[in-house]
């Protein structure tokens, strides 16, 4: 299936949430080679159009920009919105408190939040981001966020302080599992997240970066720790060929012991093996 606006085509590869309202689809630009991907949202319930556009302009800029959705348009009776795409990296799976000094930690922490801040994203959207954890590590501990949530949970009352309580959570979390020395930011996050204190971003962010521990060494044990843990998933892939050609011999030889009684390739090691100079082994 393809969609065209004015500006591009999507050819849908793949649909996350499909419900009689909307549809969550991956999907990518037809005329691009180096094959980007987006999130796009396809929407036919029009009382949840109304409540995107009203959202969406209320929060654009001065200058129309709605942030990082890059485009949205009507097709027949249905109306779509396009955000970016890329490979989820969730944070709660690759990040590795143990392997990182806190100055780094914190420096995430940061990048959490700034990530939250530039969205751009009406905070109804950016709640459920958060509230599912969809915000992910890349491999240079910068963070980007994941779109494909489920628009039947949104609530227009939502507002900066529930989005800023939610990233406490998880900057708490994070901090928690990043030193047995625990840091003094995670103190106050912790404190204060239980009182849900926060009611704006600067906030949060003023609190982890004046609160930040000064960067240190990191020892070459943690090290060899973060390196595998960054490249988990292309180690996982890697074994995986490797197990799949193991597997795959096993079933040759199987099938060959099955049909021939015996292995015929080895016959090449035997046969070498019978004359040794002028004498006959038989």
């Amino acid at each position: 299936m393809i969609y065209e606006s004015e500006k591009a085509k999507y050819e849908v590869l793949s649909t996350v949430l499909s419900t009689e309202d909307f549809d969550v689809l991956i999907c990518a630009e037809v005329s691009e080679e180096n094959g980007s991907k987006y999130t796009v949202f396809l929407v036919r319930s029009h009382e949840l159009i109304k409540r995107l556009l009203v959202m969406l302009d209320a929060n654009a800029t001065p200058d129309g920009s709605t942030g990082v959705m890059i485009e949205s348009f009507s097709t027949g009776k249905d109306h779509f919105f396009v955000f970016p795409y890329r490979q989820e990296r969730a944070i709660d799976k690759f990040f590795v408190g143990e392997g990182m000094s806190i100055n780094q930690c914190e420096t995430i922490c940061c990048n959490v939040i700034l990530s939250c801040i530039t969205s751009g994203l009406p905070y109804p959207l950016l709640y459920l981001i958060l509230k599912h954890r969809l915000v992910n590590l890349s491999r240079d501990d910068s963070i980007y966020l994941s779109y494909c949530v489920d628009l039947s949970e949104m609530d227009e009352k939502i507002g900066e302080k529930e989005c800023v309580v939610c990233c406490a959570e998880i900057l708490t979390d994070l901090l928690e599992r990043a030193s047995f020395e625990k840091a003094i930011s995670y103190q106050i996050l912790q404190k204060k997240g239980v009182n849900k204190s926060y009611a704006q971003f600067i906030e949060l962010y003023r609190d982890v970066r004046i609160a930040s521990a000064p960067e240190g060494k990191i020892g070459i044990f943690k090290q060899i720790k973060k390196f595998f843990s960054r490249h988990s998933d292309t180690f996982f892939r890697i074994l995986f060929v490797l197990c799949s050609i193991v597997a795959v011999i096993a079933l040759v030889m199987l099938l060959s012991n099955l049909f021939f009684g015996d292995q015929p390739w080895l016959r090449i090691f035997y046969n070498n093996f019978k004359v040794i100079g002028t004498q006959s082994l038989e």
